[in-house]
């Protein structure tokens, strides 16, 4: 069963607690969240724009998210580069015994991409191709959600907070969040188009 919708959530309402503890700048040095239910009215800018984000997320494509993990604007699926970067770093993945199989490996993108492609699709119900399928998808659309976060609960912040250095701090730890999470999903990214070659290599 994939979990990606559910973790998305938990994502979500982590970040709207931040985002409340921030707005609140006494709540960050207590214990006491009981201003949460008695002053939601301040909350629910931040609440809207979440699901704003949210459905803005599910609008973008796969291409652009791509672009926000790998930050490359031409090709930036993976499965682009698969033959000439991920896999041969990659010591589980047999290019011998590809070469065998396909022949010249490509080194065009698309056609990097095409060729990955169709080996992905004998190998795609494999439980660790799966897996790592998961963790990209999981890894690739946190990263998006965080780039809208930084874009639309950062300038919400700047807007809301009344402490010029608390939105400061805020946008900081937004950005942050951005770079660790991008930086995670390319690595899923690279690792899910390795892990599909290293079992289709391994069945030559």
């Amino acid at each position: 069963m994939d979990q990606t919708p559910s973790r998305l959530i938990a994502v979500l309402v982590a970040n709207v607690v931040a985002f409340a503890i921030f707005l609140k700048g006494d709540a960050i040095h207590t214990v006491e969240f009981r201003w949460i239910t008695g002053e939601v009215q301040d909350l629910l800018p931040g609440v809207l724009g979440i699901a704003l984000l949210t459905v803005v997320n599910g609008l973008i494509g796969s291409n652009t998210k791509a672009r926000l993990v790998f930050l490359r604007w031409s090709d930036p699926l993976p499965g682009c580069r698969v033959f000439t970067e991920h896999a041969p770093k990659d010591p589980r993945v047999d290019m011998e015994a590809l070469t065998r199989r396909l022949g010249e490996l490509p080194t065009e993108s698309r056609e990097q991409n095409a060729t990955w492609y169709r080996l992905y699709r004998s190998v795609r119900s494999d439980p660790a191709v799966v897996q790592n399928h998961r963790d990209f998808l999981f890894t690739r659309d946190y990263a998006a959600l965080s780039a809208l976060m930084l874009v639309g609960l950062g300038g919400l912040a700047l807007y809301q907070f009344e402490d010029w250095h608390r939105s400061s701090l805020y946008i900081v730890l937004l950005a942050a969040q951005y770079a660790v999470v991008r930086h995670v999903a390319a690595r899923y990214g690279s690792r899910f188009v390795s892990t599909a070659l290293s079992v289709a290599a391994a069945e030559e």
